[in-house]
């Protein structure tokens, strides 16, 4: 795993699972997601951390 400093910790586990979809894309689907384009409400730390957690499993 590389190391994408500071800015890029929650980008590793996406660039992970992507990557883990390309080699066994049987059986997998793909959301697309804007999360840079939610309202400042709905982007608390809470709910990205709750979308980063998607990415670890």
């Amino acid at each position: 795993m590389q190391n994408h400093g500071a800015k890029g910790y929650q980008e590793t586990p996406l660039v992970d699972t992507l990557d883990r979809m390309r080699r066994n894309p049987e059986g997998r689907k793909v959301v697309h997601m804007h999360l840079s384009q939610l309202l400042p409400a709905n982007r608390t730390a809470v709910r990205i951390k709750i979308v980063t957690r998607m990415f670890r499993t």
